[in-house]
């Protein structure tokens, strides 16, 4: 989802913005809420293509793992390393990717 791409690179420009006084969700409600509006517009959009597979049943389960999995190891990792800048740009580049 785009929005999850958005506000993933307002996470990365959190200090930025903070200083230029610019009103992004993170800056507004904090990096661990950002993060987990960040998920569940992933998520949420992992879900509706998932929707799409419906034809095809045992494709849902599978799917949604493939695509998951790689999204929570990183937002763990994420959390542990306190927003690192590389951690943010692994988050973008798989969010990115799902996107596709």
């Amino acid at each position: 989802s785009s929005m999850c791409l958005e506000i993933l690179l307002d996470i990365h420009d959190y200090k930025g913005d903070k200083n230029e006084k610019v009103y992004t969700i993170p800056v507004i409600f904090g990096k661990d809420i950002a993060l987990l509006l960040s998920l569940i517009f992933l998520e949420s959009g992992i879900i509706v293509s998932t929707i799409e597979t419906l034809h095809y049943p045992i494709f849902i389960p599978i799917s949604f793992y493939v695509y998951s999995l790689p999204i929570f190891s990183n937002i763990v990792n994420c959390n542990s390393e306190k927003y690192s800048e590389e951690k943010i740009r692994q988050m973008v580049n798989v969010a990115g990717v799902i996107r596709l």
